[in-house]
Protein backbone atom coordinates (compact mmCIF):
# COMPACT_ATOMS: atom_id res chain seq x y z
CA UNK A 1 0.00 0.00 0.00
CA UNK A 2 1.18 2.96 -0.74
CA UNK A 3 -0.19 7.12 -1.53
CA UNK A 4 -3.10 6.09 1.23
CA UNK A 5 -4.93 8.29 3.76
CA UNK A 6 -7.40 7.25 6.34
CA UNK A 7 -8.36 10.19 8.13
CA UNK A 8 -11.69 10.94 10.20
CA UNK A 9 -12.56 7.65 10.61
CA UNK A 10 -13.98 5.82 13.64
CA UNK A 11 -12.51 2.13 15.36
CA UNK A 12 -14.28 1.01 18.18
CA UNK A 13 -15.01 -2.32 19.94
CA UNK A 14 -13.11 -4.06 17.81
CA UNK A 15 -11.28 -7.65 18.47
CA UNK A 16 -7.73 -7.09 17.43
CA UNK A 17 -5.64 -4.30 16.01
CA UNK A 18 -7.94 -0.91 15.01
CA UNK A 19 -5.25 -0.04 12.09
CA UNK A 20 -2.34 -1.61 11.01
CA UNK A 21 0.27 -0.57 8.01
CA UNK A 22 3.00 -3.07 6.86
CA UNK A 23 4.35 -6.80 7.71
CA UNK A 24 6.64 -7.95 9.65
CA UNK A 25 8.54 -9.23 5.99
CA UNK A 26 10.53 -7.88 3.43
CA UNK A 27 12.66 -5.11 5.44
CA UNK A 28 15.45 -4.86 3.14
CA UNK A 29 12.62 -3.39 -0.15
CA UNK A 30 13.75 -0.15 -1.39
CA UNK A 31 11.80 2.83 -2.40
CA UNK A 32 11.04 2.06 -5.95
CA UNK A 33 10.10 -1.45 -4.43
CA UNK A 34 6.59 -1.80 -5.81
CA UNK A 35 5.67 -3.73 -2.32
CA UNK A 36 6.95 -0.70 0.05
CA UNK A 37 4.63 0.62 2.18
CA UNK A 38 5.35 3.86 1.95
CA UNK A 39 3.42 7.65 1.52
CA UNK A 40 0.41 6.95 4.25
CA UNK A 41 -1.60 9.29 6.60
CA UNK A 42 -3.30 8.34 9.44
CA UNK A 43 -4.80 11.59 10.75
CA UNK A 44 -7.85 12.70 12.96
CA UNK A 45 -9.30 9.15 13.67
CA UNK A 46 -10.48 7.91 17.23
CA UNK A 47 -9.49 4.72 17.91
CA UNK A 48 -11.11 3.25 21.36
CA UNK A 49 -11.59 -0.12 22.81
CA UNK A 50 -9.59 -1.99 20.16
CA UNK A 51 -7.56 -5.62 20.99
CA UNK A 52 -10.13 -6.55 23.11
CA UNK A 53 -9.71 -10.19 22.71
CA UNK A 54 -6.54 -10.05 20.67
CA UNK A 55 -4.80 -8.47 23.81
CA UNK A 56 -1.27 -7.83 22.38
CA UNK A 57 -2.35 -5.72 19.31
CA UNK A 58 -1.65 -1.97 19.16
CA UNK A 59 -4.15 0.86 18.32
CA UNK A 60 -1.99 1.97 15.38
CA UNK A 61 0.78 -0.52 14.06
CA UNK A 62 3.04 0.28 11.70
CA UNK A 63 6.00 -2.06 11.22
CA UNK A 64 8.66 -1.58 8.05
CA UNK A 65 7.11 2.04 6.61
CA UNK A 66 8.18 4.77 5.01
CA UNK A 67 6.83 8.23 5.15
CA UNK A 68 3.71 7.28 7.08
CA UNK A 69 2.09 10.41 9.02
CA UNK A 70 0.04 9.52 12.06
CA UNK A 71 -1.19 12.85 13.31
CA UNK A 72 -4.17 14.35 15.85
CA UNK A 73 -5.05 11.03 16.77
CA UNK A 74 -7.28 9.82 19.96
CA UNK A 75 -6.45 6.58 21.57
CA UNK A 76 -8.08 5.32 24.14
CA UNK A 77 -8.99 2.17 26.40
CA UNK A 78 -6.29 -0.46 25.02
CA UNK A 79 -4.51 -3.26 26.73
CA UNK A 80 -1.87 -2.94 25.22
CA UNK A 81 0.15 -0.31 22.88
CA UNK A 82 -1.36 3.04 21.18
CA UNK A 83 0.82 3.27 18.78
CA UNK A 84 3.38 0.82 17.14
CA UNK A 85 6.34 1.90 14.52
CA UNK A 86 8.73 -0.20 13.37
CA UNK A 87 10.26 -4.29 13.70
CA UNK A 88 12.88 -6.08 14.38
CA UNK A 89 15.24 -5.85 16.84
CA UNK A 90 18.13 -4.79 14.92
CA UNK A 91 19.96 -1.79 14.24
CA UNK A 92 20.53 -2.94 10.35
CA UNK A 93 18.53 -0.08 8.30
CA UNK A 94 15.52 -0.81 6.33
CA UNK A 95 12.74 0.51 4.25
CA UNK A 96 12.00 1.92 7.66
CA UNK A 97 11.92 5.83 7.82
CA UNK A 98 11.08 9.13 7.38
CA UNK A 99 7.74 8.29 9.81
CA UNK A 100 6.43 11.09 12.46
CA UNK A 101 4.17 10.36 15.19
CA UNK A 102 3.08 14.21 15.86
CA UNK A 103 -0.12 15.38 18.19
CA UNK A 104 -1.64 12.27 19.22
CA UNK A 105 -3.82 12.35 22.54
CA UNK A 106 -2.95 8.67 24.00
CA UNK A 107 -4.50 7.74 27.41
CA UNK A 108 -6.09 4.88 29.53
CA UNK A 109 -3.47 2.26 27.69
CA UNK A 110 -1.73 -0.49 28.51
CA UNK A 111 -4.55 -1.79 30.76
CA UNK A 112 -3.44 -5.30 30.46
CA UNK A 113 -0.26 -6.01 29.18
CA UNK A 114 3.89 -4.24 30.40
CA UNK A 115 5.96 -4.07 27.45
CA UNK A 116 4.57 -1.50 25.31
CA UNK A 117 3.29 2.02 25.93
CA UNK A 118 1.59 4.97 24.71
CA UNK A 119 4.29 5.42 21.86
CA UNK A 120 6.50 2.05 21.01
CA UNK A 121 9.12 2.14 18.61
CA UNK A 122 11.70 -0.20 17.59
CA UNK A 123 14.74 -0.67 15.43
CA UNK A 124 16.58 1.69 13.03
CA UNK A 125 14.61 4.58 11.38
CA UNK A 126 16.50 7.19 9.94
CA UNK A 127 14.90 10.60 9.83
CA UNK A 128 11.68 9.57 12.60
CA UNK A 129 10.06 12.01 14.29
CA UNK A 130 7.76 11.59 17.80
CA UNK A 131 7.02 15.37 18.75
CA UNK A 132 4.21 16.65 20.42
CA UNK A 133 2.26 14.11 21.87
CA UNK A 134 0.29 13.81 24.98
CA UNK A 135 -0.05 10.73 26.82
CA UNK A 136 -1.53 9.95 30.22
CA UNK A 137 -3.08 7.65 32.37
CA UNK A 138 -1.00 4.22 31.38
CA UNK A 139 -0.85 1.44 33.25
CA UNK A 140 3.18 0.89 32.52
CA UNK A 141 4.80 3.03 30.04
CA UNK A 142 4.22 7.14 28.30
CA UNK A 143 7.38 6.85 25.30
CA UNK A 144 9.27 3.77 24.84
CA UNK A 145 11.97 3.39 22.18
CA UNK A 146 12.99 -0.06 22.53
CA UNK A 147 15.49 -2.02 21.22
CA UNK A 148 17.65 -0.60 18.88
CA UNK A 149 16.00 2.29 18.53
CA UNK A 150 17.95 5.02 16.79
CA UNK A 151 18.17 8.16 14.22
CA UNK A 152 15.08 9.30 15.45
CA UNK A 153 14.06 12.71 17.53
CA UNK A 154 11.94 12.42 20.81
CA UNK A 155 10.63 16.12 21.42
CA UNK A 156 7.77 18.12 23.51
CA UNK A 157 6.09 15.14 24.27
CA UNK A 158 3.89 15.06 27.56
CA UNK A 159 3.39 12.36 29.53
CA UNK A 160 2.02 12.33 33.26
CA UNK A 161 0.24 9.53 35.70
CA UNK A 162 2.12 6.78 33.84
CA UNK A 163 4.55 4.21 35.80
CA UNK A 164 7.49 5.18 33.37
CA UNK A 165 7.24 8.26 31.54
CA UNK A 166 10.21 7.42 29.55
CA UNK A 167 11.46 3.98 29.27
CA UNK A 168 14.88 3.86 26.87
CA UNK A 169 16.13 0.32 26.22
CA UNK A 170 17.32 1.63 22.63
CA UNK A 171 21.08 0.14 22.80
Amino acid sequence: TSETQVIGSVFKDISGIALQIGEVGNPQYTTSDPGTVQNIDIINNYITNTSVEYMSGSGIFALYVRNVRIEHNSISNLPYTGISLGWGWSAVETISGNNTVRYNHIYGIMNFLRDGGGIYTLSTSPGTNVSYNVIHDSGYNGLYPDERTNQTIWSNNVVWNCQNSFLDHSM
